[in-house]
């Protein structure tokens, strides 16, 4: 069926049965690349990335997430696509610019394929001028999932570089299956294009019908749906059915503590064997390993009860079927899903056949707890772009207007990032991200009904009624102790999965005078990790948690063994500078070693506790005295008194044996007592951000 453009806004219809790669209108041809403008594809699952991976150009697809990059680069290389991954892979190894360059100089003449991590475009556009490419010319650019660039900006400060770029490329599509408006003119003024899905049914004039609806279950609790939906599964799959192989459930819930007590509730049932959970790097060590050991690996689920946090709403395809249950708690904003958020959730099977019915929870009672912003950002960046331009033309030292601009970039609210240009710029996408929660405090006010009838209009729904149900099985109401009791216990989990190893520091825990179980725990398996003597990990141990400021040392300590065992250049160049740097009677003050570091950013980057720990000159000290063993010297205002060859070598050094060698031979030797190097190694820990550790 041929639609005429011409009386139909600017629409692409296909039927139920096609993907967009079928579509050949009289204006658009999907085989050759997807449209110039926003094309809202409404649906997940169309092919829209396929088009783009399988167009005769060159190209750069921008994701949100790099597990989702990653995975369409693997997938569509496999298919004998020549395309090139961009950013941090799983193995936590980052693409680098000399990898850019040597890959595309290359393959530039057959049709180059980046799939590129959104935090990394910056970089690949770098590197392709570096190699006489222009790839605002050269390139057409997709940025796909639009709408989590948006909905990710408060936290993740890079996001914005992506729409600075994407306006400098002359050939670009934005792509969403739940397209949220934006609050830039000039992005508001791009041609869009909205995809329509009909069934070969027709109304008696021959009109197409649209789509059939999806199947969606609302189930309603009175409080607590998550308890609800754990104890359900319980019975399900303690059923004579629920013991069938092919039963997968992907449970959607924003909320580490409400997973925590979800598995709580199936370890009392005695069914935890069925359950992995899928969180973000950083939230794992709040849960056994037993449960985030697992991964979602192409496209099929681990376990029959998978729980996912936001990180895995979008941005997964799973090839098999499954039942996907999406569950809101109203305690925040972040805890609750929003219309697109559950379109795109429901949308995370990519299989053809006949699927169960999506299911919702949530309580009726209450709505979300949200904070109003005082002033609306829309209404704040006038002010904004004020202080910019204070600090950008009325500061004159050139290192007082480096310093602020620094700081008023880096801030944790984002307001404030450094554009493609190198200049500070307000993040207009926080004025999208601030409409878009206050759509959905909306959603939920009247037992959320606005929500309820905008899904309606998407899903044949049913109501199952739960609120008067009484539950079989509640977690523990634990005291504080006990849950720090469990978050350490969780902890040393996931650093160790040898019981003997663990069995040592939790005696050495024992001790009362100790200041931080945590860091004794880390180094303690430090210590075992470099195969040292039982006595010389248990100093490490005892030393480090003993200090007065914990993890503010540790920090430090840890920035210095990654400078001097990963970058042995940027070690000795960092060595010279502070030799130099010294006075002629042969000292240097704590105020002058930061200095150092801001102003060499081959190695102010490998300090990153650096200048965000405790304040920098105090931080200089720790540097000197914890990991180059060195004294303050002198009166009222004690400096350190060195010659070159004491910097040379740390005295932590002495402390470890083989620090020397290069992580990645080490972590290859056979098993040492006491710890397995096939499920944890040196990198992991010299890795540990202190930051995320701390209780």
């Amino acid at each position: 069926m041929e639609i005429d453009f011409e009386k139909v806004r600017e629409s692409v219809w296909l039927r139920e049965d096609q993907y967009l790669f079928d579509y050949i209108g009289e204006k658009l041809n999907f085989r050759n690349g997807l449209p110039e403008g926003i094309f809202n594809k409404k649906y997940p699952g169309m092919g829209a990335t396929f088009c783009e991976f399988h167009a005769d150009r060159p190209s750069i697809l921008v994701f949100p997430f790099r597990r989702l990059a990653f995975e369409k680069f693997e997938d569509y290389k496999k298919k004998g696509r020549n395309t090139f991954f961009v950013g941090t892979d799983p193995n936590n190894q980052s693409t680098s610019k000399y990898q850019i360059k040597d890959w595309y100089s290359r393959n530039k003449s057959k049709n180059p394929k980046f799939s590129v991590v959104a935090d990394s475009i910056e970089k690949l556009v770098e590197a392709l001028h570096e190699v006489g490419c222009n790839p605002f010319k050269e390139f057409f650019l997709v940025l796909d999932e639009v709408e989590l660039l948006q909905m990710q900006s408060g936290f993740r400060s890079k996001l914005p570089l992506c729409f600075d770029y994407f306006k400098k490329f002359k050939r670009k599509c934005l792509v969403s299956a739940t397209l949220l408006d934006f609050s830039d003119e000039e992005l508001k003024k791009l041609p869009q294009y909205d995809l329509e899905v009909f069934t070969h049914k027709t109304d008696e004039l021959g009109i197409p019908y649209t789509r059939d609806k999806e199947r969606l279950e609302i189930r309603t609790f009175k409080k607590h749906p998550h308890w609800g939906i754990a104890n359900q599964l319980v019975d399900f799959f303690k059923s004579k059915n629920g013991q069938s192989k092919d039963n997968k459930f992907l449970i959607g819930l924003n909320s580490l503590e409400g997973l925590s007590e979800m598995i709580e509730i199936f370890e009392k049932a005695k069914i935890e064997n069925l359950v992995s959970v899928h969180v973000s790097s950083n939230s794992k060590e709040r849960f056994y390993k037993k449960y985030n050991k697992f991964e979602i690996k192409s496209g099929i689920l681990p376990t029959p009860i998978n729980l996912t946090s936001c990180i895995n709403f979008s941005g997964i395809d799973i090839h098999e079927n499954i039942h996907a249950v999406a569950i809101t708690l109203k305690g925040k904003v972040h805890h609750a899903f929003s219309f697109e958020n559950l379109v795109q959730f429901f949308g995370r099977s990519r299989t053809k056949e006949q699927k169960p019915p999506y299911t919702f929870a949530l309580s009726l009672e209450g709505n979300i707890n949200y904070q109003l912003p005082k002033v609306p950002l829309g209404k704040r960046k006038e002010d904004l772009n004020g202080l910019i331009d204070y600090v950008t033309t009325k500061i004159e030292e050139e290192k007082d207007r480096a310093d602020l601009i620094k700081a008023i970039s880096e801030t944790k609210s984002s307001l404030i990032y450094i554009n493609n240009e190198g200049k500070p710029a307000v993040n207009w996408l926080l004025e999208d991200l601030e409409n878009h929660e206050l759509d959905k405090v909306e959603l939920y006010k009247k037992k959320g009904e606005i929500l309820i009838s905008k899904l309606n209009e998407r899903y044949k729904i049913e109501y199952l009624d739960y609120t008067n149900s009484k539950y079989s099985i509640l977690p523990d109401k634990r005291t504080d102790e006990e849950k720090e009791a469990e978050t350490l216990d969780k902890f040393l989990d996931n650093l160790d999965a040898d019981y003997e190893s663990r069995n040592l520091v939790d005696r050495f825990l024992d001790d009362e005078s100790k200041q931080s179980i945590k860091v004794a725990a880390y180094w303690y398996l430090f210590g075992r990790a470099f195969s040292l003597e039982e006595e010389n990990c248990w100093g490490l141990a005892s030393h480090y948690s003993r200090l007065k400021k914990p993890y503010q040392i540790s920090s430090v300590v840890v920035d210095g063994l990654r400078l001097y065992t990963r970058y042995p250049a940027a070690f000795s160049e960092l060595v010279k500078i502070l030799t130099q740097k010294r006075t002629q009677k042969k000292y240097l003050s704590s105020s002058e070693i930061p200095k150092i570091l801001e102003n060499k950013a081959f190695i102010r980057q490998h300090f990153r506790s650096f200048f965000q720990v405790g304040n920098p000159t105090e931080n200089a000290s720790i540097l000197m005295e914890h990991f180059f063993g060195l004294k303050k010297e002198g009166g009222d205002r004690p400096k350190f008194k060195f010659e070159e060859k004491d910097l040379e070598k740390p005295s932590i050094v002495e402390k470890i044996l083989s620090l020397t060698d290069h992580l990645k031979d080490v972590s290859k030797t056979p098993k040492s007592k006491g710890l397995d190097f096939g499920k944890i190694n040196l990198e992991h820990l010299i890795d540990t951000d202190f930051n995320n550790v701390q209780v």
